[in-house]
């Protein structure tokens, strides 16, 4: 899929899209299919972005690479919370964000976490300034108040 630039909408030049793709199946030895003609696999819908501050924003100079295709799909990410797991402290980090985001720091009861669902999906804040200003004040002073010199220099873009 390409979508040349400039035919989207709004600053980040996002075009809407659905399409139906049909794959042709052939199953290797010793697997057999009674159907090894077009399967529809269903709808997919998704869109291009060509948000300028993306990482293909300049397509390898031929506009109609710039961007690229997102659908909306799940992904799983197979952390463990067990004790003893090297990815146990990110498994309960991400629990407690699904499950009790209020508890996550900084602390804050209202708070609703994207990316967990699809009707929730993850969003940029890249032209919302005063929003994403406003959560890199929280995350740094959240750093500074639990004393996580890593974080704090992190988050005002240290090395």
């Amino acid at each position: 899929m390409l979508v040349q630039a400039g035919q989207g909408t709004g600053k980040d030049d996002v075009v809407q899209m659905a399409y139906e793709p049909f794959v042709q199946l052939s199953f290797p030895a010793p697997y057999t299919s009674p159907n090894t003609k077009r399967v529809s696999v269903g709808l997919l819908v998704g869109r291009w972005d060509a948000a300028a501050y993306l990482f293909n924003k300049t397509g390898g100079g031929d506009k109609k690479k710039i961007g690229g295709a997102a659908l909306p799909l799940m992904v799983e990410l197979p952390y463990s919370s067990k004790a003893g797991a090297s990815e146990r402290a990110v498994a309960v980090h991400l629990k407690d964000a699904r499950s009790k985001p209020g508890v996550t720091k900084p602390v804050n009861t209202k708070k609703s976490v994207p990316g967990f669902d699809l009707n929730k999906p993850l969003h940029r804040l890249h032209h919302d300034t005063s929003h994403y200003r406003a959560n890199r004040r929280a995350a740094i002073a959240t750093c500074v108040e639990l004393g996580l010199r890593l974080c704090h220099q992190r988050a005002r873009g240290e090395p």
